[in-house]
């Protein structure tokens, strides 16, 4: 597989169309709705990329951001 890209968005249908579009290029993609499982999928999966939804039900994902930038400052985010 390609790069790792962890989308975080909790609009499923957005998420599922995204998903299929960079695995159909080599990309290997994880997804979570919530900041609390975008956490834990980053933790397992470590990304190349992060591709970042700002309003999540449990909260902003700007909180994510400093969370995952205290772990790792090479990741590259989109918001």
């Amino acid at each position: 597989m390609g790069h790792g890209v962890l989308l975080v968005d909790d609009e499923a249908t957005l998420a599922r169309n995204v998903q299929r579009f960079l695995e159909r290029d080599g990309y290997d993609v994880r997804t979570a709705a919530t900041l609390r499982e975008g956490w834990r999928q980053f933790e397992e999966f470590r990304p190349d990329v992060l591709l970042l939804d700002l309003a999540l039900p449990d909260g902003n994902g700007l909180d994510l951001l400093a969370r995952i930038r205290a772990q790792d400052r090479q990741v590259k985010v989109v918001i």
